[in-house]
């Protein structure tokens, strides 16, 4: 038995004991051929009620020879939980399938956006250069004022497609990380000051919240401050600043481009007692459950009630993966919120 199993187990009580016994009996009273149908009831005396949905699916778990080959038995040749036990390793057998199957198209998913990136890099850029170079020729000449904004727009998209470029390039060849002590209140003050004018022209509120590590003097208790002089909120951890500044930075244009106009988005950094949380939270349309699933999946694309899935999303999962992290979109009242969470 593993340690989990240990830990999963009931107590054995005489009651249980009881109920095992007048259960056994009731299906040597039964034709064989019925006791997979009926198993949940064993499965039912210590745990919770059994879903019909599942129940049906259990035949098709044993393959026919097997369930002939019991058939053919009579009550005293087949031990009661012969069918339990061959339902538990085919249950066991399909999800290890399943878990070697996702690890494989990972894999394969990582290879082939290798691949693509480098292509669309060499293919793709050295023509957007050129249309970003001929718009920018046409709009210093241009005296119209129309006629300029819309050479501005064609710029504007040419640098938007590279970063989408750039984005698929480091999700398939990440740099190497280079860790520091980093205060991860100034790196969101900063990140947030890059794109203030952007939220202010939308009317959208970008508030942050950190909640710093406490301090402690000599004698261990949290020091006292002046009501006028309170210390900075600052949380200091080890990681790639620039990193960081990239994925916060991702999430909030992700979040801006959600809420489009009139909103709030709130950023927040604590600590737990095992990891360090940043999130950014904001007030848009939200998402569907397949949608947040799929969020930092580069080959997902998803636009449902007005939010888009950028390629910037799936630069933020590669790099929470680089600090031994995870990243998620979580459902709420109100919007979504983006978590990623690394090691403490």
């Amino acid at each position: 038995m593993h340690g989990d199993d240990l830990l999963g187990s009931p107590e054995i009580s005489k009651d249980l004991c009881a109920r095992w016994s007048r259960l056994h009996s009731y299906f040597l009273t039964i034709p064989i051929a019925t006791w997979l149908e009926q198993s949940h009831l064993w499965l039912e005396l210590t745990g919770p009620p059994i879903p019909t949905k599942n129940r049906r699916q259990w035949r098709g778990y044993i393959g026919d020879e097997d369930s002939r080959e019991v058939d053919q038995l009579d009550s005293y040749q087949c031990p009661t939980n012969t069918l339990l036990e061959r339902l538990s390793r085919t249950q066991q057998q399909l999800f290890t399938l399943e878990t070697d199957f996702d690890k494989q198209l990972a894999a394969s998913k990582s290879d082939a956006i290798k691949q693509l990136a480098y292509g669309l890099s060499h293919e793709i850029n050295n023509p957007l250069a050129n249309i970003s170079a001929r718009a920018q020729q046409l709009q210093r000449d241009e005296p119209d004022p129309t006629r300029s904004a819309s050479l501005q727009r064609i710029s504007d998209q040419v640098y938007r497609a590279h970063e989408m470029i750039a984005d698929l390039m480091f999700y398939a060849n990440p740099p190497s990380k280079e860790q520091q002590d980093t205060d991860l209140g100034m790196i969101a003050e900063e990140t947030v000051s890059k794109y203030q004018d952007e939220a202010s022209r939308r009317s959208i509120e970008i508030n942050i919240k950190i909640k710093p590590d406490q301090l402690l003097t000599d004698s261990g208790e949290p020091p006292t401050f002046p009501q006028n002089n309170q210390p900075a909120q600052q949380l200091f951890a080890v990681v790639d600043p620039g990193m960081i500044r990239e994925a916060i930075g991702a999430l909030i244009r992700n979040a801006i481009e959600a809420i489009s106009d009139e909103g709030k988005i709130q950023i927040s950094i604590h600590r737990t007692e095992s990891s360090l949380i940043i999130e950014v939270a904001d007030s848009g349309p939200g998402l569907s459950e397949q949608a947040r699933k799929n969020a930092f999946d580069p080959y997902f694309s998803g636009r449902e009630a007005g939010r888009g899935l950028g390629l910037g999303l799936c630069r933020v999962s590669r790099i929470a993966e680089l600090h031994g992290g995870t990243a998620e979109v979580i459902g709420s009242i109100v919007g979504c919120i983006a978590r990623i969470t690394l090691p403490r």
